[in-house]
């Protein structure tokens, strides 16, 4: 269904997408990538809080996640949280440069 939800949202399908992110969800709550993307389709949609929400539960779950965490920054931006938006820059540079400090 993840996958399925991936293919609508480049076919521009967003309200299908967002249904197949849903559906995985339901059956997989801790699936991560269904998670992120549905926080991304939400945000796409204009649905801030919401994909604020989604967000942060995919990042309680997979926490070393660079682009997530990026993203969640950018959207604490969006609505004036710079504090907030600063931190998870902080936390997504600081998460990219170990990756890539590894062997």
């Amino acid at each position: 269904r993840n996958n399925l939800g991936v293919i609508l949202s480049i076919r521009g399908d967003a309200a299908g997408a967002r249904q197949q992110f849903e559906r995985a969800l339901r059956d997989y709550p801790r699936y991560v990538d269904a998670r992120l993307n549905l926080a991304r389709s939400l945000r796409q949609s204009g649905d801030r809080r919401a994909a604020i929400e989604h967000f942060e539960a995919g990042l309680r779950l997979d926490p070393g996640r660079a682009d997530a965490h990026w993203e969640l920054g950018e959207l604490y931006a969006e609505i004036g949280e710079h504090e907030l938006a600063t931190g998870q820059f902080e936390l997504a540079r600081s998460l990219q440069q170990a990756a890539e400090s590894q062997p």
